[in-house]
């Protein structure tokens, strides 16, 4: 039978391979014309930002067997009840503000800031009766469900060691010893879901606070959110994590940094064509409604991308009858389309940016 692991304390010293090296390069690029183009984005960045972490919720979420379809994703707020497939992504979004909150607040991630995440990750769903927000007392393991410990493919350190191990990797997260800010990301990421601290949810936690540590090393805010890339290639991820374990980091690092690459330039990508967007649609729409209302309106679409005539109303400040006037003659043009059977109207073109590719 398999042992408890031994973690490494943090920080350790790791072989910079020439793909390393090459990756990190590609990868400190590819960021930075992100965040560039980000902090350029003719629109609030922040409109963009929180449909990119809905994104990142179904991902992270999907890649523990969350099961309902990506079309639902700008629908959740207008439901009326939701299973736990749908509590658990509201779960991660507010988990992540939260986090977000917290470090703008603090300057750094804390032990009691991972606990609360892990409380609000575990609100109302699956997991909630395994003590949500209290560091485990007891040994887990990872293996087929329903099966002993005896036929574990991994077994995490021994309880009494996780307080430690903890207060060890958040020291890391908020400092990362000169470790270049990406590496630093993959190693504590690796770190947390080895050291597996909870009784559940470590994977969702463990990619929550991915773009927190690098808010907190950049003195930025949280703008990097992989879980997309790594739902795509989810048996390289879990292949990587399980090689960190045997002390092969250099596979992993070099799978961590790519997903890095990628999701950049699908970022990078995705606000080129929201820019254009803008341009096309915001003369359409001036040219529609001829008043201020045009701009508070198109701000409406950006930042809900799914909208309700009561939002229209509310966001405007006009009558129901208006509100609808306005939504008929965005339809009339193409902008946006009824959600069937429901009085929801898309941002047809923009749905197709962020659920795209």
């Amino acid at each position: 039978m398999k042992t408890p692991h031994k973690c490494n304390i943090l920080p350790f010293s790791i072989e910079y391979t020439e793909n390393i090296i090459r990756l990190l390069y590609e990868a400190s690029v590819q960021y930075g014309e992100y965040k560039g183009k980000l902090n350029s984005l003719g629109i609030d960045k922040h409109y963009f930002l929180m449909s990119v972490i809905k994104k990142d919720s179904y991902k992270s979420t999907q890649i523990e067997g969350t099961t309902i379809s990506q079309s639902e994703l700008f629908t959740i707020e207008y439901k009326k009840e939701v299973n736990d497939d749908y509590k658990e992504i509201v779960n991660y979004i507010d988990a992540l503000k939260y986090g977000t909150n917290k470090v703008k607040k603090d300057g750094k991630i804390s032990i009691e800031l991972v606990n609360k995440m892990h409380k609000i990750l575990l609100s109302s769903v699956r997991g909630k009766n395994k003590k949500p927000g209290q560091i485990r007392q007891i040994q887990n393991w990872i293996g087929p469900t329903g099966q002993t410990i005896e036929l574990a493919s991994f077994i995490p350190p021994v309880p009494e060691e996780v307080l430690d191990l903890m207060s060890n990797l958040t020291e890391y997260m908020n400092t990362s010893y000169n470790v270049p800010d990406l590496i630093a990301l993959a190693i504590a990421h690796a770190q947390f879901e080895t050291i597996h601290p909870y009784h559940d949810g470590n994977g969702r936690l463990g990619r929550a606070l991915i773009p927190l540590q690098l808010a907190v090393i950049s003195n930025d805010e949280p703008i990097l959110f992989v879980s997309e890339v790594i739902e795509q290639y989810k048996p390289s991820y879990i292949r990587g994590l399980n090689n960190t374990r045997k002390g092969n980091y250099s596979s992993y690092i070099e799978f961590f940094l790519q997903c890095v690459v990628d999701q950049c330039y699908s970022y990078s990508r995705k606000i080129e064509m929201i820019n254009i967007l803008k341009t096309k649609d915001m003369e359409v729409i001036f040219s529609i409604i001829k008043n201020e209302n045009a701009l508070k309106i198109y701000k409406l679409l950006l930042e809900k991308v799914v909208i309700s005539s009561n939002q229209v109303v509310e966001s405007l400040d006009v009558s129901i009858q208006t509100a609808r006037v306005y939504i008929n003659n965005l339809i009339d043009v193409g902008i946006l389309k009824k959600v069937s059977n429901e009085h929801r109207y898309v941002y047809t073109e923009l749905y197709n940016i962020f659920i795209g590719n």
